[in-house]
């Protein structure tokens, strides 16, 4: 009960601070305080007396504001690792199935392996389609762990796991269905 109290009156605190410094301010072309930039939903303001730079009062009024950017871009760095890890996974699942079905434990089938026309045809052609694709799918594991681990220390590496797994799967498909016309 207490800690609400105090929040409310930190809430009413901010909220004072900030129609002081919006006053300060003065508008701009009649349109709002001056000074101020909207990002994704949350109102930062440039001190009165530092126009230069980025003022550190940011307006805390969730319920007004209720998209908080911080908050925001946190959530969405967590989801990019665990989709690129998640990814990773995928890769090697293919890796997995790949090399299994090239040595035969994976019969051919409709729901399991690479499933295009070419390899289809017969266990040969199967077999043959996934022994190429063996290759392709490696690079896209040791690539897409790559970029996961570097995700590690610069975000924007996940991507790469994205871009690794959209590569190995076309590459599969293709080094798969000319060794299968190949071999028919």
């Amino acid at each position: 009960m207490a800690e609400r109290a105090r929040a409310r009156g930190e809430a009413r605190a901010v909220t004072e601070e900030w129609r002081k410094v919006a006053g300060a301010a003065g508008r701009r072309n009649g349109v709002g305080p001056a000074h101020n930039q909207i990002k994704t939903g949350v109102l930062f303001m440039k001190r009165p007396e530092s126009r230069n730079r980025l003022g550190a009062l940011r307006c805390r009024q969730m319920h007004r504001y209720p998209l908080d950017a911080d908050r925001v871009a946190d959530d969405s760095a967590g989801g990019l690792a665990i989709l690129g890890w998640v990814f990773c996974a995928l890769l090697a699942f293919v890796v997995l199935i790949c090399t299994l079905a090239s040595r035969g434990s994976i019969p051919l089938n409709s729901s399991v392996g690479l499933r295009l026309p070419a390899l289809m045809r017969s266990d040969e052609t199967w077999a043959a389609g996934h022994a190429a694709a063996i290759p392709a799918a490696w690079v896209g594991f040791t690539g897409g762990v790559a970029s996961a681990l570097t995700g590690l220390f610069f975000n924007p590496a996940y991507w790469g796991v994205v871009f690794f797994l959209v590569l190995s799967l076309v590459w599969a498909g293709v080094a798969g269905s000319r060794a299968a016309r190949a071999v028919s």
